[in-house]
């Protein structure tokens, strides 16, 4: 067992059939810390496009997310559950086990002969491998006997049936059978590969070692199981028996004969077949991102549990309100997150407000509502301040101290705690997300009709998504990438500039995507939202800042050759019966550098 936390991977054909597999991932872990992953797979047929499978991935996040609130308390072990689509199950086993960096996958035995999914990960496993027959916890269990004949695979079932055992408190039992008729050097050869299971075996005072010669090791095995209450086996399949027995002859046909749960153990050790993974076009892997990282609030809706994550994680959450004349309607936004979610459940640790510069009472009305309120330009001087909402971003993370940041609009009219724990919920049931986007409805629907999306957002409809679509494809799937309402980690929001204009929250969204991948980022449908009435810039205005941002973060990426000077005017029209002429309006956005360079340079204390 190696010294850090370790990390089981689940996969789970039939979310009732889960439990058991589950609590044997909990045992092995024993009391030390680590984390149990639940993986459910939605099985997608190649006439199918992945993005069809969305919500059939959100029920089958709920089913695995019930399962995993019946596993007994398990102290410093974390269960949790995920889901992947893919053409072939075991695609997805073998990619969450890489990502997740699992130290062992705990697999059920697929009848009385192995299923594709499991063949296929047996011959070329991605980490150590347990498969599980029987059900463990059907009944009481005192002896474990352990059959090894030495080796990796051996020393292997050795360590996990250790780890059962402690776990269980029970005796148990390591049957050696060597053949009768050896010569001394094969039997000194054998003597020393068997010598790290016996020498593991003398420093456990409930281990006994059994040593029996018999030509044929499976009628010795299959009796011997008749006195214990649980078996475990190492896989001894050779190069040549991977077509028909992945896990060898002897394993394979003993467990079908025995009548107790069985444990088979395979190493990580490839054998000599390789499969060749499927390189899906970006188009198909967009669609199977959208299906699985497209999350809705309602999945997050039990708060209590998100507390019990954060928690459990060690983290502090703290929720940014940008704002800019919004004492309209910021009382009702502050009241409603600070009594939901700091009075009634401790979700939050801080609601801060930071504003640009209010002539309206709005710094006024959110203090009196208890929130922590900065003046954006006051938050270190020494760097100079800009206008725009990207500026209030930035400076937020300088004086919010949370392991994850919300940012939310504070003039929305009609807030609700999904607002929050929606964003918040990705990150604390997976820990590989960094960046959560929202997304929402305005009032009257969102579903595009004969004219297109007429009650949406039409900077959105008619320049970033024809945009991303042609020259960022990998993101053509987020539905609002300009959205007001996002949440990421610390450390992630650290490392990236931030653009101070309209062109933010595209500019974070781009970034976060090229420094961590698709796979770590997510959106969640936070449903409909009610904006408050406001003045703001002419369309064509926040159009251009949008699009000179885009073209930055191309061209740095060298996804586009441009101009070496972007033009930073804009002409805008105006004609009437009197008079015609042109507005020239010099757009101006400024880039703020990785807030972990500023820091850097000058110590948070100093």
């Amino acid at each position: 067992m190696t010294d850090r936390p370790s990390r089981i991977l689940v996969p789970v054909a039939r979310p009732e059939e889960a439990e058991p597999l589950l609590r044997l991932a909990v045992a092995l872990l024993g009391r030390r810390p680590g984390r149990v992953i639940a993986l459910g797979v939605v099985e997608v047929p190649d006439s199918q496009a992945y993005s069809q499978a969305a919500a059939r991935a959100r029920e089958l996040r709920r089913q695995l997310q019930a399962v995993c609130a019946t596993i007994p308390d398990a102290g410093r072990v974390e269960v949790r559950s995920t889901v992947r689509v893919s053409r072939r199950a075991w695609q997805a086993i073998r990619r969450v086990a890489i990502q997740e960096q699992v130290d062992l996958v705990v697999l059920g035995w697929a009848g009385n002969v192995f299923g594709t999914t499991l063949a296929a990960i047996v011959r070329n496993p991605p980490t150590d491998l347990a498969i599980l027959r029987g059900n463990l916890f059907g009944r009481p269990i005192k002896r474990l006997l352990l059959a090894a004949r030495g080796g990796p695979q051996a020393e292997l079932a050795f360590r996990w049936a250790a780890a059962l055992a402690e776990a269980l408190e029970l005796d148990v039992t390591v049957l050696n059978v060597r053949p009768r008729q050896q010569t001394l050097q094969e039997r000194a050869r054998a003597a020393h590969v068997f010598s790290g299971v016996a020498r593991l075996a003398g420093e456990r005072p409930r281990v006994s070692v059994l040593t029996i010669q018999a030509d044929d090791p499976e009628p010795v095995i299959v009796s011997e199981a008749r006195t214990h209450d649980l078996l475990v086996l190492g896989a001894a399949a050779g190069a040549g028996e991977v077509a028909d027995e992945p896990l060898g002859t002897i394993p394979e046909r003993v467990a079908r004969l025995v009548d107790i749960p069985t444990v088979i153990v395979r190493t990580r050790e490839p054998l000599q077949v390789h499969f060749r993974e499927l390189r899906e076009p970006p188009t198909v892997l967009v669609e199977q991102w959208f299906a699985e990282n497209t999350f809705h609030a309602r999945e997050f809706s039990d708060v209590g549990d998100l507390v019990r994550l954060k928690r459990q994680q060690g983290l502090t959450i703290s929720l940014v309100l940008p704002a800019l004349n919004e004492a309209e309607s910021i009382g009702a936004v502050i009241r409603t997150f600070r009594e939901y979610l700091q009075e009634e459940v401790p979700l939050l640790d801080e609601i801060l407000v930071v504003d640009s510069g209010s002539t309206d009472g709005t710094a006024e009305v959110a203090r009196a509502c208890g929130a922590e309120v900065y003046l954006d330009r006051a938050v270190r001087p020494d760097l100079g301040s800009f206008p725009g909402r990207g500026e209030a971003l930035w400076k937020s993370l300088f004086v919010s101290r949370g392991d994850i940041l919300v940012w939310v609009d504070a003039g929305i009219k009609n807030p609700h705690p999904k607002f929050v724990y929606g964003l918040v919920g990705p990150l604390l049931r997976e820990p590989r997300l960094v960046y959560v986007k929202g997304y929402w409805r305005l009032p009257g629907g969102f579903e595009p009709g004969p004219a297109g999306w007429a009650d949406t957002d039409p900077v959105t409809e008619v320049l970033v998504r024809p945009a991303i679509n042609m020259l960022l494809p990998e993101l053509s799937g987020f539905i609002l990438p300009l959205s007001a309402e996002h949440a990421g980690r610390r450390e992630a929001l650290l490392e990236v500039p931030f653009l101070t204009g309209p062109a933010v929250e595209l500019g974070l969204l781009i970034d976060i995507y090229s420094r961590y991948g698709l796979e770590r980022v997510a959106q969640v449908d936070l449903e409909e939202k009610v904006e408050r009435l406001k003045r703001t810039a002419a369309p064509a205005r926040v159009a251009f800042a949008v699009l000179q941002g885009l073209l930055r973060r191309l061209a740095s990426r060298r996804r586009l050759e441009i101009l070496t000077t972007l033009s930073p005017s804009l002409k805008l029209p105006h004609y009437d019966p009197e008079r015609l002429y042109l507005e020239v309006i010099e757009v101006e956005q400024h880039e703020r550098p990785p807030v972990a360079a500023v820091l850097g340079r000058r110590s948070p204390g100093s």
